[in-house]
């Protein structure tokens, strides 16, 4: 559940020229930051899609498989838009100004612009990170005591709330107490999931009508574009994710049930890009109508686009 950071290169020494390199343990246990609780919107406990085993089986040698969680792809979070623009070169970067991709993607509206749509509006792009769990002595636990199996963190911290505070610089010496037992953890992982770490990503596009207003999408407030993990709804990246969802997952008979789910990695919903329309008259027979977060649809015809995950 930790991030690997690769901050400014050293200016002298044996590594002078070189990255410095450090290691961001996972959120908090008592961190609370979204849909997917204690784990953090940005973080997955298990692989999506896959069960998981019991905590507490009766035989630790032979533990039942639980699950899949649920988890939704709305859920997903957006804070690291701009990042993942900038690894695929969508924002290209400029060594002297480094804060020009960050300022364009904020501020240029321009049809043109690889990271806007055909109308002006920014591409969001959503993920979520799935590592594995690092466990002291097997690949299965005896107890449900273990914070790191439960919040997905590797390796599992020694308190559950004692894990790195995410807003202040990089640990550079935080390794494994273990480096044995976090590697039979990793096969573990490999032979339960076939992978040991994922990421997952999708890309929304608003199209002609957002629900943000168009002084919002021009502003270089950082803040405005929701980068604070402790308000996960309180900006523009989020709106303009959750518009694409709404549109695009209409639901029919009950909310949700149009989503791309748990279930849909082994039986997709679709696959590629998902194109929808909304008005008025579609959304009075839309199952997730009166869900609290459907209240900035703005009565207008919206089209968006979303890609699968």
């Amino acid at each position: 559940g930790g991030v690997i950071t690769f901050g400014p290169p050293d200016p002298t020494g044996t590594n002078a020229g070189l990255p410095k390199i450090g290691k961001r343990p996972p959120p908090r246990a008592s961190d609370d930051n979204g849909a997917w609780g204690l784990r953090g919107r940005g973080h997955l406990a298990f692989p999506w899609g896959k069960k998981f085993p019991d905590t507490t089986p009766s035989d630790p040698t032979k533990p039942n498989l639980m699950g899949p969680e649920r988890f939704l792809l709305r859920h997903m979070s957006p804070f690291n838009t701009r990042k993942l623009l900038k690894i695929a070169n969508v924002l290209p970067t400029k060594q002297s100004d480094l804060a020009w991709p960050d300022t364009q993607y904020m501020t240029n509206r321009k049809p043109s612009e690889s990271w806007n749509d055909a109308w002006g509006h920014p591409l969001v792009v959503a993920a979520v990170l799935y590592q594995p769990t690092h466990l002291p002595s097997s690949p299965f636990p005896t107890s449900a005591s273990l914070p790191g199996w439960v919040n997905g963190a590797w390796p599992t911290p020694a308190n559950a709330n004692d894990a790195m505070n995410r807003t202040v610089p990089m640990e550079t010496s935080y390794v494994p107490a273990n480096e044995t037992l976090t590697r039979r953890a990793l096969l573990d992982h490999l032979k339960l999931y076939q992978y040991n770490r994922s990421v997952y990503i999708a890309v929304a596009a608003v199209g002609p009508s957002a629900r943000v207003d168009e002084q919002r999408l021009k502003s270089n407030t950082a803040s405005h574009w929701a980068d604070s993990p402790t308000a996960p709804q309180s900006g523009t990246l989020d709106l303009l994710w959750s518009q694409a969802n709404w549109v695009c997952q209409q639901a029919k008979t009950e909310p949700y049930d149009q989503d791309w789910s748990e279930l849909a990695f082994d039986n997709p919903m679709w696959q590629g890009n998902k194109y929808d329309y909304l008005t008025p008259k579609k959304k009075l027979k839309d199952a997730n109508r009166d869900e609290a977060t459907y209240d900035t649809y703005t009565g207008k015809e919206e089209h968006s686009l979303l890609s699968a995950p």
